[in-house]
């Protein structure tokens, strides 16, 4: 049986290295140039801000947005675009069938609709046509007679699809955000920040974000040369709800120019400007927008179309303008998550099964069987990794050939390690801590033992041990509702930008009891030193019994609870520790 050791807390100034003197003179700094508490500004020190970036992190601006034109390829893809709409063409949006794809395909189609240019969508299928650009989307260009075809979210490893573009007559144009491989596609231009040679001063993107520039870039030429003298000029600031979902679906950094974006576009989300996602938050029950509710509640359900049906029926409910014609697509889409959490929850049962079994390797876990859904095995990958705490491949095998989905932990950068092994496998892509991959199925015994020597090396007995990240010790006394309020400042968080998390030791624990489904959560009060409040711990109801009468030590998430009229302060216990007596 696979065991997992309990989590090991590490102060964040450890993974920083900013500790001592280094991290005091920083926060000195940030609090001289700020009106922050000196606990804001350690917390803005530990996330590396600097004391002329505060102003920026805190109230960025989309002012602060920088010139598309130098993101490399730019101005070959606008001259070539400009030559279309002069032509009056239609153009042709080939997207990947994740949310990302799906909200970059939606929002060059609304804005080419806008400036009032036909643009086709194309989201492949994933059992027909696999991951990102399809020889079928070309064909489709090439029928209906449009001459240039736009990729978003997917492009940049199409070499044999390019080619096929180039025999077919086609221009082709690549915005994608993935890592480029070391032989790039053969395209009128490719427009990713990651190409050498980029000088945009933002890497991060996701395949919306360049999608966004993209239209920005074109906007900025016609509007040189007249374009919008006859009619309305699109704010393009109104798809930044399209950026946002994205951003925070796909788990790219929050940090930078991505921060400044998704705020912008949870605010836009939270003001129901867009029929399609004012019916999918009803669909979905959700009531307040963040993170959070678009990362668990929204994206699930968009991408369930392109998990286990039609990713097109996602970009139809995002472009739709009438509502109850949304709501009815957002429903079909909420049923289609309630399948994919079924398929999802036997596979993960089946995976677990065997893994209990004894079927992985020292440091890895690669499980391959005919008949998992490869709409679900990224999901099943991540479950996997938070419950043995080891980079996973999960495969799903059909006619001999696996499609693979990996998760990673930190110290394995999971992108550049399927590179090493590259020999075993017909394909792959993807980040550090999540990619894909295809493979036969005869190659899969000798790629989990390749796979499994590189974690041997590169991980240690201690890498395995999950981790919970704290940045400083505080009091229960020192949280209010305003220490809480100017926390919320630091929002949005995700990758690269965590939300804060403190320690408060020798915490008294009464009221103890287990809610939610089969009482999964635990619900009870907190005292230190007179002062209380009211926690929540999801997923540690299993702890309600054992922690009667303990005094603990926990981390937290200082957060703000409102109910039926009153607004208080809360902790959201991320673990737990009873203290030795």
């Amino acid at each position: 049986m696979l065991t997992v050791s309990p989590k090991k807390w590490i102060a964040r100034s450890d993974i920083t290295g900013k500790t001592g003197e280094v991290l005091e003179s920083h926060a000195s700094q940030i609090a001289q140039k700020t009106t922050l508490t000196p606990l804001m500004a350690q917390l803005l020190a530990l996330r590396n801000i600097s004391p002329e970036d505060v102003e920026t992190y805190l109230h960025g601006s989309l002012s602060h947005l920088p010139d598309p034109f130098l993101l490399k390829g730019m101005p070959e893809a606008i001259k070539r675009i400009q030559d279309e709409i002069s032509a009056g063409r239609d153009i042709l949006i080939s997207a990947d069938f994740d949310v990302d794809g799906i909200s970059a395909c939606s929002l060059l189609v609304d804005f080419f609709a806008r400036i009032g240019v036909s643009a086709y969508k194309f989201i492949p299928n994933r059992k027909i046509d696999g991951y990102g650009l399809s020889r079928r989307a070309l064909r489709r260009a090439a029928e209906i007679g449009i001459k240039l075809v736009i990729s978003a979210d997917c492009g940049i490893s199409a070499v044999e699809e390019a080619a096929y573009a180039k025999e077919l007559g086609l221009d082709l144009i690549i915005t994608d955000h993935h890592q480029p491989p070391k032989t790039l596609p053969e395209a009128l231009a490719i427009i990713n920040p990651h190409q050498d040679g980029c000088v945009f001063p933002f890497k991060d993107l996701c395949g919306a974000g360049v999608a966004f520039f993209l239209a920005v870039a074109v906007r900025k030429k016609l509007r040189e040369a007249g374009h919008f003298e006859q009619r309305p000029e699109p704010n393009l600031k109104h798809s930044l709800d399209l950026v946002g979902l994205a951003t925070i679906a796909d788990i790219v950094p929050l940090i930078g120019i991505n921060r400044i974006m998704t705020k912008v576009g949870l605010e836009l989300m939270d003001g129901n400007t867009r029929p399609g996602l004012v019916a999918l938050r009803q669909a979905a029950n959700v009531n307040r927008i963040c993170c959070g509710t678009v990362a668990f509640g929204l994206a699930p359900r968009i991408n369930a179309a392109g998990r286990i049906s039609e990713g097109r029926l996602a970009a139809d409910m995002l472009l739709e303008t009438d509502l109850p014609a949304a709501l009815k697509i957002a429903e079909d889409l909420d049923k289609l998550n309630q399948q994919r959490q079924d398929i999802e929850k036997r596979t993960t049962e089946e995976a677990i099964a065997r893994v209990e079994q004894g079927e992985h390797g020292r440091r890895t876990i690669v499980l391959a069987a005919e008949g998992w859904h490869p709409g679900v095995i990224g999901i099943v990958a991540s479950r996997l990794v938070e419950l043995y705490h080891r980079p996973t491949i999960i495969i799903s095998l059909e006619d001999n050939k696996g499609k693979g989905s990996g998760r990673s932990i930190r110290g394995f950068h999971l992108f550049q390690n399927l590179g090493a092994c590259h020999e075993h496998l017909l394909g792959f892509g993807g980040h550090e801590c999540a990619a894909g991959l295809t493979i036969s199925k005869d190659r899969i015994p000798a790629f989990a033992d390749a796979f499994d020597r590189l974690a041997e090396i590169l991980l240690t007995e201690e890498d395995m041990r999950p981790t919970a990240v704290f940045d400083t010790e505080i009091r229960l006394g020192e949280i209010d509702l305003s220490f809480v309020e100017q926390l919320r400042l630091m929002e949005p968080h995700g990758v690269g930008n965590p939300g804060p998390v403190f320690l408060a030791r020798g915490v008294t624990v009464n009221h103890l009891r287990q809610v939610g489904t089969e009482g999964q959560h635990l619900s009870c009060m907190a005292e230190d030193r007179g002062c209380q409040i009211k926690c929540i711990g999801f997923s540690l109801g299993h702890l309600a019994e054992s922690l009667a009468g303990q005094k603990i030590d926990m981390l937290f998430k200082p957060s703000i609870n409102e109910w039926n009229g009153r607004v208080t302060v809360q902790a959201e216990v991320q673990d737990i520790r009873v203290q030795d007596h």
